[in-house]
């Protein structure tokens, strides 16, 4: 299973190499699929995050609690 460990180094490392202006999208596949991996890409980077939910039955407002 991919974690936000394995994810924060990479993203950094290639915003590093490329200039963060120059990204606008991260896409992932599903193993990616955490908040923190969503903050990270979205507030850190300014840019969007497309990660599909790991899992999709499962309603937004049942995962995040209203948090």
């Amino acid at each position: 299973m991919i974690t936000y460990i394995d994810f924060q180094p990479l993203i950094i490392k290639r915003t590093a190499e490329i200039g963060p202006l120059s990204i606008i999208a991260v896409v992932c596949d599903k193993g990616y699929d955490s908040e923190k991996n969503h903050v990270l890409v979205r507030e850190g980077l300014k840019a969007y995050s497309i990660i599909p939910a790991r899992y999709p039955h499962v309603p937004i407002c049942m995962r995040t609690h209203g948090r």
